[in-house]
């Protein structure tokens, strides 16, 4: 037997047990069960009190109504677009404004050394261009920085319109 006879065998028995079973469930799903159908519902039959459809069901000849099937009330919440974007929740606000203290340019020069002649002392430094300062405490550089102090270890610069400082280390010690 080839694998194509083998294989057509196979999709004509799917084929009929398909059919087979839509025919079956559809026959189950006509003949729904009613109290007059069966046994133990012929038991707990309920009479009628007239002979007109109720709510519960349709009357049957011999004094007894067919089971309905029960409504089933609507969702209370509406149908979503479960693939729709959610919508912006509605209670969001923007954060406060926090007032950011203005602060000082960063000071970038390097330290290359000192001088200490004549009683004052005066430190060589260089900034991110390559050009070389000679500053005394109290010298000023482009930017508004003010050398405070020369100290062992550190230089102290001090912002002239923002009042902070910042330390320069000398890598000297002694």
């Amino acid at each position: 037997m080839s694998p194509q006879l083998r294989q057509r065998i196979a999709l004509a028995a799917a084929l009929a047990l398909t059919l087979w079973a839509t025919w079956y469930v559809g026959e189950e799903e006509e003949s729904a069960p009613t109290v007059a159908h069966t046994e133990r519902a012929s038991r707990r039959s309920v009479p009628l009190k007239s002979e007109a459809p109720s709510k519960g069901g349709a009357p049957v000849g011999n004094g007894q109504r067919e089971l309905a099937w029960p409504e089933r009330p609507l969702a209370e919440t509406p149908i979503v677009d479960v693939f729709a974007p959610p919508p912006p929740p509605a209670s969001l606000k923007p954060p406060p404004a926090v007032a950011v203290k203005p602060t000082a340019p960063l000071l970038s020069v390097v330290y290359l050394g000192r001088f200490a002649g004549e009683g004052v002392a005066r430190a060589f430094l260089a900034d991110a261009s390559g050009a070389v300062s000679v500053l005394a405490a109290g010298d000023s550089l482009p930017g508004g920085w003010r050398l405070a102090a020369i100290e062992s270890q550190r230089l102290v610069f001090r912002h002239a319109e923002f009042n902070q400082e910042q330390l320069v280390p000398t890598r000297e010690f002694q």
